[in-house]
C-alpha cells in the first residue's frame, strides 16, 4: 500500500510544473495619436517562450483586472495573478490598460468618438509589439468578457497562434443585459425601463430619457 502511495505521489509531482522566476517591466505604445501603457512579464532566462496578450473586460477595468470607479478602485488583481501564474510556467504575457483607463488615461478623450473598432485596433497594435519581443516565439490572445470579443476580432487581422476566451458573451448584447437584469435584485419597474431602452437601441434609435439609475449604462456618449 505504501508503495502505491509513493507511486501516486511521484505521478502527481511529474504533472506539477516547477515555478519559474520572472520579471516585469512597463511598456508603452503609440496608437491612434495617444500613448497607451502596459506590463510585459517574462520568465527569467534566455529561452524563447510563447507570449500572450491579455485583454480586460468592459468598463473601467485596468491591466490588473481592477475597476476604477468614482468611489475608488475595486481591486482583485485577477489579471495580474493570471500573468504571474503564466510566467511561473514559462509563458510570457503583456497585459494592458485600455485606452482611457488608468495609466492609458487621455485627458482630451471624447468618449462619443470612440468605437469598438478603436479597441480592436489597439489590441492589434499591442499584439504586434509583443511579437517584436526577441524572446517571444509566438503570440496568443486571451480575452476576458468584452475582451473576448475584442480578441476574436483582432485575431482576424493577426497571425496569432491561439485564441483563449474567458467568460465571453455567446449572445447579442441586448439579450445578455436583459438576462443579467432579470438575475439581479432590480425592481420590476426599472427592469421594464431597461427593456424599453434596449429595444430602442436595438432598433437603431438614440435614447435621451434613460432612467438616472441606468445612466452609466445608457449615457449618450456610448449609444450607437
Amino acid at each position: 500500500m505504501a508503495a502505491i502511495r509513493r507511486t501516486a505521489l511521484a505521478l502527481v509531482f511529474c504533472w506539477v510544473a516547477p515555478s519559474l522566476a520572472f520579471t516585469s517591466r512597463e511598456v508603452s505604445l503609440g496608437s491612434g495619436g495617444v500613448t497607451l501603457k502596459g506590463t510585459l512579464t517574462l520568465p527569467d532566462g534566455n529561452a524563447r517562450v510563447p507570449g500572450v496578450l491579455i485583454l480586460a473586460g468592459s468598463g473601467p477595468t485596468d491591466r490588473n483586472g481592477n475597476s476604477h470607479l468614482p468611489g475608488g478602485v475595486l481591486r482583485n488583481d485577477s489579471l495580474k495573478m493570471l500573468a504571474d501564474g503564466l510566467a511561473e510556467r514559462g509563458i510570457a504575457s503583456l497585459r494592458v490598460d485600455k485606452r482611457g483607463i488608468a495609466a492609458s488615461a487621455v485627458p482630451s478623450l471624447d468618449e462619443a468618438k470612440l468605437r469598438f473598432t478603436t479597441f480592436v485596433e489597439d489590441a492589434e497594435a499591442w499584439a504586434a509589439l509583443l511579437a517584436k519581443e526577441p524572446r517571444v516565439s509566438r503570440v496568443l490572445l486571451i480575452g476576458h468578457s468584452e475582451g473576448a470579443l475584442v480578441a476574436t476580432m483582432a485575431a482576424h487581422a493577426l497571425t496569432a497562434s491561439g485564441l483563449i476566451l474567458i467568460a465571453g458573451a455567446g449572445e447579442p448584447a441586448g439579450q445578455l443585459m436583459r438576462r443579467q437584469f432579470a438575475a439581479g435584485a432590480i425592481p420590476p419597474v426599472l427592469r421594464a425601463d431597461a427593456d424599453r431602452v434596449l429595444s430602442r437601441l436595438e432598433a437603431g434609435k438614440a435614447v435621451s430619457d434613460a432612467p438616472s439609475a441606468l445612466a452609466s449604462l445608457f449615457r449618450p456618449s456610448v449609444q450607437p
